[in-house]
């Protein structure tokens, strides 16, 4: 897969979760919409507009050009996220039983 495929890749990943327009994307990112649809095209994207991408993401430009497994890291991430919120409304009883769990379920991973 090519550096510009694995930065749209990434991207649009990125974009999916925001759930906003490309147009609302775009203003948030400080690009134009235009500047969105031409990379979807694989047109020429200037290192310029990568590093303003990058920046308004807050993620480091190797991760969106080299790191092709970055949607399933992103998606981890977020299960990890909504997850931990769900143990820190649980009673302490619960949370035990969920330490527990996590505890048998990596004792069969590390075997």
């Amino acid at each position: 897969m090519d550096k510009c495929r694995i930065f749209m890749t990434n991207l649009q990943k990125l974009m999916q979760h925001d759930m906003r327009s490309t147009t609302e994307f775009a203003a948030a990112l400080g690009i134009p919409r235009t500047t969105i649809q031409s990379i979807r095209k694989r047109e020429n994207l200037s290192l310029y507009t990568a590093i303003q991408i990058s920046e308004g993401l807050q993620i480091p430009l190797d991760v969106l050009v080299y790191d092709k497994d970055f949607p399933e890291k992103f998606d981890l991430t977020l299960y990890l996220l909504k997850g931990t919120a769900l143990y820190r409304n649980l009673p302490e009883e619960k949370q035990e039983l969920v330490i527990y769990h996590i505890d048998q379920l990596l004792e069969v991973l590390m075997k």
